[in-house]
């Protein structure tokens, strides 16, 4: 991961979707600080009350990633903002659930389960 523009933001009401380049699950801790910079600056702007994560094109992570979604969930809850992520493939799903993150911040199965939580009409 190299630069800010591997990331993508869709803004829909108050939220904001964060798509992910495929590598950030094996980061290195400079790419880590690199990415929490980026979507810090998401939870700093005022009209975004919830951070989302997809985390579709993640095939594998390690704990400096994992220590990213705990610290991105902190800096939320410090901001009274929701971060939560979506679409985990199954060995990240695993991984966050034996770790216990699930039960720190929200995951959703799929974009469609995150859209009809939060009431958003969903379109693919």
């Amino acid at each position: 991961m190299s630069t800010d523009e591997e990331f993508t933001f869709q803004h829909i009401q108050t939220y904001s979707l964060a798509g992910t380049p495929s590598d950030i699950g094996s980061c290195t801790w400079r790419s880590v600080q690199r990415t929490i910079e980026r979507l810090s600056q998401e939870l700093d702007d005022a009209t975004v009350k919830t951070l989302a994560l997809d985390l579709g094109k993640i095939e594998s992570c390690n704990s400096q990633f994992l220590g990213m979604l705990v610290h991105l969930h902190v800096r939320a809850k410090k901001r009274n903002k929701v971060f939560c992520v979506y679409q985990p493939q199954p060995f990240v799903y695993n991984v966050i659930k034996t770790m216990g993150l699930n039960e720190v911040f929200t995951v959703y199965q799929t974009r469609q389960e995150a859209f009809s939580a939060w009431n958003i009409a969903f379109f693919g």
